[in-house]
């Protein structure tokens, strides 16, 4: 013993010192080795100075509680440390090394790997390369059986036969994220666990302490968020992102491929008439009739509404694809059956190529929806493959639709009045108004032109509307610089005869003596 020690008192017999089953070293206040017992001396190699430099001396007499430490560093025999002062102002300072049990060991372990893991665990359980050693009730109860049932098993009877090449590089490796695997119950039925493990080793064996818990829910919400994102809930077709994915793979195969872009010919007068729940039957049914046509070289979707995409692989020519619109719409002509009542019905289909008409997703579908509004606007019932003219009048009646908006705004449409006189009298005794639209850029548009685009997007309502406001309106005047009284017909759109206010709109409703004007079916 030394002098210093003798003057200090050591408050310890030596014989009991010595005895003692857990490590104890004296320092003093600087961190520095004053004495140790032999279990201390047994610790890092008998270099106890360096023991105390790596507990961090003067950190540990800070802390109240005590510490855990692996001995060695990482991956040894798991240590409660705790550093005390023997007396209040005394420069002698004790530090308590004693060794944790098994058991022990293992619920520090968890609180670690609690820590870590997002919400509580469920279960523990300690095993070695999956032979089971000990577990909680709960992790026993988790898969339905007693805790003796469960210490009989191992890892790989508790999860599915295709997670075992998973499992056994999982033994070989410490991942510091938990990890999913598919697990069976003891009635056999499946559930889905999330695993978080913490190796350490045991008596010349290396051990590990593993948090279990059932993530079933939690795996489920996740498959019905992917369902959702690339499936179509009520058709369970894939959507147009799953379905622009499969295009952009097929492109990368270099290969030959095709897109039909379809359209279920007067579904929306199906939808007003019959409601709407009849008309997502319809829309299931249509599904599963395309369905039969789905296999290896096809991957079929729903674009949304009434419409459906077709992806069509291995397709070294033009006639290879529209062999399969002929199928398609031949499959069409055999009625739909909901709920008893058959129900007739046809598709439009529009063909794009790759690589002749577009070299991405995008512009493949882009072109095939193009030739499928060109079949709609024909005749319906059939298919076009796209070609470089049907672009050009799509682009067109796009600037059409866009420019039209702004003619009503800015007043760039006009009335012309065509007199009629009477075969007898030689008199005017009727004018037709006629539209025109003077465009300020490029004249005088035909209403041949721009009437169908109106009907198209809905515009022809308030165009209508203008052209009975301004043919009364100018009616008004003539008769005010004094002309007589003349009838003013004006056109309408058929569409317009199914406004249910029409009526309302032909009414005298600005001024007394507004002239009613006289309305011309187009």
């Amino acid at each position: 013993m030394s002098d210093r020690l003798r003057e200090l008192a050591l408050p310890i017999d030596d014989w009991i010192f010595q005895q003692m089953n857990d490590a104890l070293i004296f320092v003093d206040g600087e961190g520095k080795l004053l004495r140790c017992n032999d279990k201390a001396g047994e610790l890092n190699d008998g270099d106890v100075q360096s023991l105390i430099n790596l507990l961090d001396f003067h950190q540990l007499k800070k802390e109240e509680l005590p510490k855990m430490v692996d001995l060695p560093p990482k991956g040894g025999q798991l240590y409660k440390v705790q550093c005390r002062q023997l007396k209040k102002n005394s420069p002698l300072f004790a530090i308590f090394l004693q060794p944790v049990s098994m058991l022990d060991q293992s619920y520090e372990v968890k609180k670690i790997l609690d820590q870590r893991l997002t919400v509580p665990s469920e279960g523990m359980v300690i095993h070695q390369e999956g032979k089971i050693i000990d577990c909680d009730d709960t992790l026993a109860h988790m898969f339905g059986y007693e805790k003796e049932e469960i210490m009989k098993q191992d890892a790989f009877t508790l999860t599915e036969e295709g997670e075992h090449e998973a499992l056994h590089r999982l033994f070989l490796s410490f991942p510091e994220q938990p990890y999913v695997l598919k697990a069976i119950k003891k009635d056999g039925s499946l559930f889905y666990i999330e695993v978080l493990a913490h190796p350490y080793p045991q008596e010349g064996r290396i051990l590990r302490v593993a948090i279990v818990r059932d993530i079933t829910e939690r795996v489920h919400n996740e498959k019905k968020i992917e369902f959702m994102s690339y499936y179509d809930e009520l058709t369970d077709l894939p959507n147009r992102y799953y379905f622009m994915d499969m295009v952009k793979e097929a492109i990368e195969e270099k290969d030959g491929l095709a897109v039909h872009f379809i359209d279920l010919d007067y579904f929306k007068q199906i939808n007003d008439t019959l409601g709407y729940s009849f008309g997502d039957e319809l829309l299931k049914a249509c599904a599963q009739r395309l369905k039969l046509y789905q296999d290896a070289d096809t991957f079929i979707a729903r674009m949304g509404g009434d419409e459906f995409l077709v992806l069509q692989r291995h397709v070294s020519q033009q006639s290879d694809a529209e062999s399969l619109a002929k199928k398609l719409i031949e499959a069409f002509r055999k009625p739909v059956v909901i709920d008893g009542y058959e129900l007739y019905t046809s598709v439009s289909i529009g063909i794009s190529l790759y690589p002749e008409h577009g070299k991405t997703a995008g512009d493949l579908i882009k072109q095939a929806d193009s030739a499928m509004y060109t079949v709609k606007d024909q005749h319906r019932n059939d298919y076009l493959c796209y070609n470089a003219s049907i672009s050009e009048e799509f682009e067109q009646m796009l600037s059409i639709d866009s420019e039209l908006r702004k003619a009503l705004k800015e007043n760039q449409l006009e009335l012309h009045y065509q007199p009629q006189k009477s075969i007898h009298t030689g008199k005017i005794v009727g004018l037709e108004a006629l539209i025109r639209w003077n465009h300020p850029e490029k004249g005088r548009i035909s209403p041949a032109t721009f009437i169908p685009v109106a009907e198209k997007n809905g515009q022809i309502f308030e165009i209508g509307d203008w052209v009975i406001r301004e043919a009364c309106r100018q009616n008004k005047r003539w008769q005010e610089e004094g002309y007589p009284a003349v009838i003013v017909g004006v056109n309408l759109s058929a569409l317009q005869f199914l406004q249910k206010d029409l009526g309302h709109s032909c009414k005298t409703d600005f001024r007394r003596n507004r002239p009613r004007p006289h309305v011309f079916g187009a």
